[in-house]
């Protein structure tokens, strides 16, 4: 297995860490993610809400939507 280097990602955006989310995930996987995430009240009261709206805009963005 190569060695990895994540070095670039600590100056990353969150957009751009999304990006790469998507990408590793697959939106099928990152979709399952968000309805949990949705379906749990404590968490839509939580801190991660922004998060999961980011990454929902972020999608329908990249899809078009």
């Amino acid at each position: 297995m190569p060695d990895l280097d994540f070095s670039h990602l600590a100056n990353a955006s969150s957009e751009q860490v999304t990006e790469m989310r998507v990408a590793v995930l697959g939106t099928a996987e990152i979709d399952r993610m968000v309805g949990h995430m949705r379906a749990s009240r404590e968490t839509a009261e939580s801190k991660a809400t922004p998060t999961v709206n980011r990454m929902v805009a972020h999608m329908r963005k990249s899809r078009g939507i």
